[in-house]
């Protein structure tokens, strides 16, 4: 196996957070597998996931990513500032 990304624990990197309300969140997360990165967009508290897909590289999954919140901001999510939304 090929590390394409040294950063990423085995749970992966959430790249971002979005909400519309305290109980609806969305996140966005990277993680490693094998010679592949995947990208995803998950909402915790339904367990479900509305994006996944597959990148060769970390250039177009961070530009995928990027598109995928700028449409949700779009949209009426807000972005989740985690530093000040939760305590260290």
């Amino acid at each position: 196996m090929t590390v394409l990304l040294p950063e990423l624990t085995a749970r992966g990197l959430v790249l971002w957070r979005l909400r519309r309300s305290s109980e609806q969140q969305l996140w966005c997360s990277v993680h490693e597998s094998s010679d592949e990165l995947s990208l995803t967009v998950h909402e915790p508290s339904a367990n479900r996931t509305l994006v996944s897909e597959v990148h060769l590289t970390i250039a177009p999954l961070v530009e995928r990513a990027e598109h995928l919140q700028e449409r949700l901001v779009s949209a009426g999510w807000q972005l989740v500032d985690v530093d000040l939304d939760e305590p260290d």
